[in-house]
């Protein structure tokens, strides 16, 4: 893909997804003073606020919560030397099962297979501090099908997005927090299906709201955050590649001026801070939906060699 390399948040697929905003803690000295000479000098962070592309390199797959693939182990030149192992994967498989759910009905799941895709999908979705599963299950039950999933989340679930007043020492305080925070308690602290635990959860709420095969989840929980986040990070930032964009005239009016917005801020300067900062309260993990209308009016396969080459607006 041409348009992976753009410094702008790109809509990666669903399941890779790492869409997240940050303040920038680097902008230092008077508000406005970097800012293009176009920009107001304005007394808070509206211009420090950007969006990013992490590009996540894993290789992981797990089946049928039972089996799990790690790692990528590719036939090619390297490979296939003998004197080096330059491509490595593991397969786990385990023996001890737990109770869970799958296309609706309960299951028997591995315990180390389900239990890192309940923790990777909880992060994906923003659900890491999330608790009233019993509420969520009754909720989908009744709510007609919306863009918008509305999950309650904790007042400190994202930090980055209160005012700072002193960078470096933030810098600092990030630096000290112990590498696991993010982590829900669950994988911090004993196993949930340790044998040794005096009482077995028969019930499990979460894996059921979670179910990968059902209905419900999918469209009530997994594409409605995607296309929260989608919706978001489109009004903000006008991240490319987008859906909305079919044509390479709708991309350069898509695009935000670069002598009024520097390249990945909040495409509208006149938005003020507390503006921007509602819209990012609504982000709810990581998802984004794949751009798969992206220039689909363009003939991107020309008959000759010079008409295949992508303008350079695409990648500028």
């Amino acid at each position: 893909n041409p348009f992976d390399d753009q410094p702008q948040l790109s809509r990666l697929q669903t399941n890779q997804s790492n869409a997240h905003s940050l303040k920038n803690p680097f902008n230092e000295g008077k508000r406005g003073s970097s800012q293009s000479t176009h920009q107001p000098e304005v007394d808070d962070d509206r211009y420090d606020y950007v969006s990013e592309l992490l590009y996540i390199h894993d290789k992981l797959m797990i089946v049928d919560d039972r089996i799990v693939l790690m790692g990528s182990a590719n036939i090619n030149d390297r490979s296939q030397l003998g004197n080096r192992d330059s491509e490595i994967a593991m397969l786990v498989e385990d023996t001890e099962m737990v109770p869970s759910y799958m296309n609706g009905e309960e299951f028997q799941a591995s315990k180390f297979a389900h239990t890192l895709r309940m923790q990777l999908w909880k992060e994906h979705l923003g659900l890491l501090n999330f608790e009233d599963w019993s509420q969520l299950l009754q909720e989908e039950e009744h709510q007609p099908r919306s863009d918008h999933l509305n999950m309650p989340q904790p007042k400190h679930a994202y930090p980055s997005l209160t005012r700072s007043t002193n960078n470096a020492q933030d810098i600092k305080s990030i630096e000290a927090d112990e590498p696991v925070k993010m982590l829900d308690k669950a994988s911090r602290t004993f196993s949930f299906y340790d044998t040794f635990h005096k009482h077995r959860h028969t019930k499990r709420e979460d894996a059921a709201a979670l179910d990968p095969l059902s209905d419900r989840f999918y469209h009530h929980i997994w594409l409605k955050r995607a296309t929260t986040n989608t919706r978001i990070y489109r009004k903000l930032f006008h991240c490319v590649p987008d859906d909305t964009i079919h044509t390479y005239e709708q991309h350069r009016k898509f695009i935000p001026d670069p002598a009024l917005v520097k390249s990945n801020h909040v495409a509208d300067p006149n938005w003020s801070e507390k503006e921007i900062v509602d819209q990012l309260n609504e982000i709810q993990g990581h998802l984004v939906v794949f751009p798969k209308d992206y220039l689909k009016d363009e003939n991107l396969l020309q008959g000759t060699l010079i008409d295949t080459v992508t303008p350079l607006i695409i990648f500028t």
